[in-house]
């Protein structure tokens, strides 16, 4: 189920008022995920008028509401839906029921029906923020811009302070490319909602990202201190200036502003780990960091969530097995989740203890199956030169669940280094059938097939490249197969980007070089190898550049 769709869903139904104290367990989790994720809607002006019934009808309807909350949350869709259209036909008129059924169709994939719903509650409430920005969701989703973006504009002439309203329109404008606009939108609605420290702090959690993005991290302190100046005390924003020094590498500042933070509130857990993790680049400070841990154990004693930072903490301070200590109280606690053994993996791979490390991510992955933690078993076996062991492991991944892209890419990678081209393609394929615009596949497959002097080369790197121009990866096999293929000034000239893009990536420097000599154009092509051929780096291609330079140097 699509993230974004799971938090929509949830905001909408968290801000009815028949569910007031619903979970937002599932919306604090994800947001980490989002450039720019809903947040709490808490629109719309035809609410349930409680005063029409009596006191057990309304009870009755709160626990319906929360019971399909539940059931949304387990992705008990069929159930949620039925639910719904019980409450649809006890009380017709109701646009916040008609908006989940709505919602609840969309995370069924039943587009159309999820509009009729929608459409449905606007003609009950025509100023129903909440069916507009569904709406919206939905045809930006689809990739109906132009109906998104209306869809967004009619929020705002509702509650022109409506953040996710601003989200949706920088989200679409993002995706035409319009940079400034997002900024633009951004900085609009922080200026909406100015005076609302909790929505001030939203957009600017998402300016952040933008301006991290862009490579401005001094905008995000610029923002972080006008915040400070109208809310000093305030520790979300606090917390924000802490993040935003941390970003300006202003690692001292941020210790100031975490000490403040914890200062107010003897509670604070996630601020002592920032302030600890922080600290330990200072040896100085080790008993400050102990001090900060004691602190933690305290607030929160046996909880696996300040088990396992701790842990890490201590692990990079190298007090091993005080961190394997806390990580068997982890599996106690959390015995099936495999967690703790993951952590237990993580201290082994630090000390460099390989069989140790590879066994407890085996435990781990035998108790949760985790892509993750199947990535780092086939590394490590890969690391001991026991390549046969790691196809073993992926083959018998692959026959329980042959649509794992994982599995495949892994042994896609291992098969190339045993020069096995058929094995190799064929995971390639099976990885594109699943993901057609997969373009480090495309990329990949294009080099196998220009390796082979395969001509579907051309067409797989042309499509990479289309994907993503700006990649040097992609411009590299590009430009190598367009020369390749006796094009040589197209070639040529995405080599040169793919070069300047990648100064220090010697393979693409020889396949420039190598092209220069195919154009004519030896002395440009003797500079380059010349340096490379002088250069300690090892690369793939370095014996190919000496050979080249030398054929160049009898001439």
């Amino acid at each position: 189920m699509n993230i974004k769709q799971i938090i929509l869903a949830i905001s909408l139904i968290i801000s009815n008022p028949l569910v007031m104290g619903a979970s937002y367990e599932i919306l604090d989790k994800q947001q980490n995920d989002l450039l720019m994720p809903p947040q709490e809607i808490n629109l719309g002006s035809s609410y349930f008028n409680l005063e029409t019934l009596d006191q057990q009808q309304t009870t009755l309807k709160k626990q319906d509401f929360l019971d399909t909350l539940t059931l949304i949350q387990r992705n008990q869709l069929d159930d949620a839906a039925n639910k719904i259209n019980s409450l649809i036909e006890q009380s017709p008129k109701q646009p916040e029921f008609l908006n989940i059924l709505a919602l609840i169709e969309s995370l069924r994939k039943n587009n159309d029906l999820a509009i009729q719903n929608f459409q449905k509650s606007l003609k009950l409430d025509p100023v129903n923020q909440k069916a507009h920005l569904g709406l919206a969701m939905i045809y930006l989703k689809t990739g109906k811009l132009a109906q998104a973006k209306e869809q967004a504009n009619a929020t705002l002439t509702i509650n022109d302070k409506a953040i996710d309203a601003y989200f949706l329109l920088a989200d679409i404008a993002t995706r035409e490319k319009q940079n400034q606009n997002v900024e633009n939108l951004l900085l609009t609605a922080q200026r909406k909602n100015r005076g609302n420290i909790k929505q001030e702090l939203t957009v600017d959690r998402n300016l952040l990202k933008l301006y991290a993005k862009q490579k401005k991290p001094d905008k995000t302190l610029l923002l972080a201190l006008d915040l400070i100046s109208r809310y000093p005390n305030n520790n979300e924003a606090l917390s924000f200036l802490a993040d935003a020094q941390l970003i300006n590498h202003q690692e001292q500042r941020a210790i100031q502003t975490l000490e403040k933070i914890i200062q107010h509130n003897e509670k604070d857990i996630r601020h002592r780990f920032m302030l600890a993790n922080l600290l330990t680049k200072q040896p100085e400070n080790q008993k400050q960091v102990f001090n900060l841990l004691d602190e933690i154990a305290t607030i929160a004693p046996n909880d696996p969530r300040t088990l396992i930072p701790k842990a890490a903490i201590l692990a990079k301070l190298e007090h091993y097995q005080e961190a394997l200590q806390l990580i068997e109280k982890v599996k106690q606690l959390s015995p099936k989740s495999g967690l703790g053994e993951f952590i237990e993996g993580n201290i082994y791979l630090t000390e460099k203890k390989l069989n140790q490390a590879l066994s407890a991510y085996q435990k781990s992955y035998s108790l949760k199956l985790n892509d993750k933690v199947l990535n780092v078993i086939v590394n490590i076996m890969v690391d001991q030169g026991k390549q046969s062991n790691a196809i073993d492991f992926l083959n018998t991944v692959l026959q329980n669940n042959p649509q794992n892209l994982t599995a495949h890419f892994k042994l896609a990678s291992i098969y190339e280094q045993q020069k096995n081209i058929n094995e190799t393609e064929k995971h390639y394929k099976a990885i594109l059938e699943k993901q057609p615009n997969n373009v480090l596949i495309l990329n990949n497959l294009a080099w196998l097939y220009y390796q082979q002097n395969n001509p579907e080369a051309l067409s797989l790197a042309e499509t990479a490249y289309q994907k993503a121009p700006k990649s040097a990866a992609v411009m590299d096999t590009y430009g190598s197969i367009l020369v390749k293929q006796g094009r040589l000034a197209e070639g040529i000239k995405i080599l040169e980007k793919a070069s300047q893009l990648m100064p220090e990536g010697y393979d693409t420097q020889y396949h420039l070089a190598n092209a220069y000599v195919l154009n004519g154009e030896l002395e440009q092509a003797s500079k380059i190898l010349n340096t490379l051929v002088k250069s300690e780096q090892n690369f793939s291609e370095k014996n190919a550049a000496i050979a080249l330079l030398k054929t160049l140097e009898k001439n």
